[in-house]
């Protein structure tokens, strides 16, 4: 993910790149919140962030610590805004590795 990110510049213009920005780019592909979700569960046994539907009929994000504690949980109404908060804190979280 990482040689993906340098691959399109990312780092160089992370900070031109809003969570509203990925939002309406996942709402024009409604295929790209199911791989981002999928790609969430895949790494479900490594720290880090997560996006999931959560048993409330709601999807959350959070960050998992390497010890397992739970932080910076929030909880959306809607899979899109859920995925965008996800997809920017995970590219966030590998820049800053």
């Amino acid at each position: 993910m990482f040689s993906l990110l340098e691959a399109t510049g990312y780092f160089g213009f992370h900070n031109q790149i809003s969570e509203p920005d990925i939002r309406a780019a996942l709402g024009r592909c409604p295929q790209c919140v199911e791989e981002w979700m999928q790609y969430s569960e895949d790494k479900r046994t490594m720290s880090g962030w997560y996006v999931a539907h959560n048993d409330e009929g709601c999807y959350e994000i959070g960050y998992l610590t390497e010890r397992g504690d739970l932080q910076q949980r929030l909880v959306y109404k809607e899979n899109v805004d859920a995925c965008a908060a996800f997809v920017k804190r995970e590219l966030e979280n590998i820049r800053l590795g």
